[in-house]
């Protein structure tokens, strides 16, 4: 029997995406000027490739979600036993506490998910490992229910978390389990999903503002409060509607896509010039870091082509820009049919685990949705690191299970 409600909010999140980027291309046409990460630096609209990069971002998008991503998910075969143990929300709970402490104190995760070594070593091999925005994520898809006060103390740390390490966009991923649980209990109908999207979308700026106050507190070593109240104040409706627009524009790729395109030998010739090969794009994944240290091999600064985008955008690396999986094939070539096959690789293995933790597809669901964010921003190592937090809920969630059958068999 097809899950009514899997569907339901999988199509929901595939055409905000799809409708976002289909206003924002008619939007760029109207301005003549393109937005999102380009917003304010007056690039003008090609009125060629602004179409052809709308295709290319629906195609790929169809592709990935609706014919790689089912392949193993819809496979039937036993999953690992359903863990309704507290001992499973217990460790949660430290494990939240623990990414809250990083966050507050060190500033992990506002600028990056990768290692930190100003930090100490056990708290930066704990983040590494252990990815607790993205573990604690994964907890609450596995749970599906609020029911619980330790599961909405979770949430309440996990809230407070997201927004005070800059990665907001997890509570558009809770959103959608939101919607996914109350679609199922059949207590919600389309109307009212539309309209607390658009109290969402009215809310938003001020959380994107808070999100851009603490990355500059963290960046200035100035107070998060002075910083906030000063853009509200100073900025006013300006500000907000800045805001309100690059909400919107958040979800949307095909300006990126058109800058890529329009510029790909002046960004594929200067990217070279860095020697970046596609085998260096993983260099930073802690496994090989640590590899690289056990036989003494030297590593080398490695800038991605996200940062090198940003940095051609406006002079500053300090963030990343979106590009998606076609971006690739403008940095790196023919060697971006690596980042391809690998793409597809990981998208498969994520969708094979999430199978495994049969959860009436709740867990799916959450894997569907961080692929679609693959597809938009382009971020394979952020999506590498999701697929390592899966397998380790899962080898949680079997380490509980032997507990409990040990215990049993005394």
């Amino acid at each position: 029997m097809k899950n009514i409600e899997y569907t339901y909010t999988t199509r929901l999140a595939f055409y905000i995406y799809l409708c976002a980027n289909l206003f924002c291309c008619f939007y760029f046409y109207y301005t003549g000027y393109l937005g999102g990460d380009l917003s304010g630096y007056n690039i003008k609209v090609n009125y060629y490739l602004l179409p052809i990069s709308l295709f290319i971002v629906i195609f790929t998008f169809v592709f990935y979600q609706y014919v790689i991503y089912p392949i193993f998910n819809n496979v039937k075969f036993n999953g690992i036993k359903y863990v309704n143990s507290k001992s499973l929300d217990f460790l949660i709970l430290i494990i939240n506490i623990f990414g809250l402490y990083s966050s507050v104190f060190y500033g992990v995760g506002v600028l990056g998910i990768e290692q930190n070594n100003s930090i100490p070593v056990f708290l930066n091999q704990f983040t590494v490992i252990l990815q607790p925005i993205n573990l604690v994520l994964i907890y609450f898809f596995y749970r599906a229910s609020f029911s619980k006060k330790i599961v909405l103390l979770n949430l309440s740390i996990y809230a407070i978390y997201v927004v005070l390490s800059g990665q907001t966009v997890q509570l558009l991923v809770l959103f959608f389990l939101w919607v996914f649980i109350k679609k199922k209990e059949g207590k919600i109908s389309s109307s009212k999903i539309l309209i607390f999207i658009s109290i969402g979308l009215i809310v938003y700026p001020f959380i994107r503002m808070l999100k851009m106050a603490v990355i500059l507190s963290h960046l200035r070593g100035e107070s998060l409060s002075f910083i906030y109240f000063d853009m509200l104040e100073n900025g006013g409706f300006e500000q907000y509607f800045k805001f309100f627009f690059i909400t919107l524009e958040r979800f949307q790729i095909v300006a990126n896509i058109q800058y890529i395109l329009d510029n790909n030998n002046y960004l594929y010739n200067s990217y070279s010039v860095l020697n970046h090969g596609v085998g260096e794009l993983l260099g930073n994944f802690w496994i090989f870091v640590f590899i690289s240290k056990v036989f003494s091999v030297t590593s080398v600064s490695f800038i991605s082509p996200q940062t090198f985008l940003a940095s051609i955008i406006n002079g500053s690396d300090l963030w990343a820009s979106h590009i998606g999986i076609i971006g690739y094939f403008v940095f790196y070539g023919v060697g971006a049919f690596f980042v391809l096959i690998l793409s597809v690789i990981l998208v498969l293995s994520v969708s094979l685990l999430c199978s495994y933790l049969y959860t009436d597809k709740r867990v799916s669901l959450l894997g569907w949705l961080l692929t679609l964010q693959l597809l938009c921003h382009g971020w394979i190592f952020a999506y590498l690191y999701f697929l390592q937090t899966l397998i380790i809920f899962i080898f949680i969630l079997k380490m509980i299970n032997l507990k409990y059958e040990f215990i049993r068999g005394i």
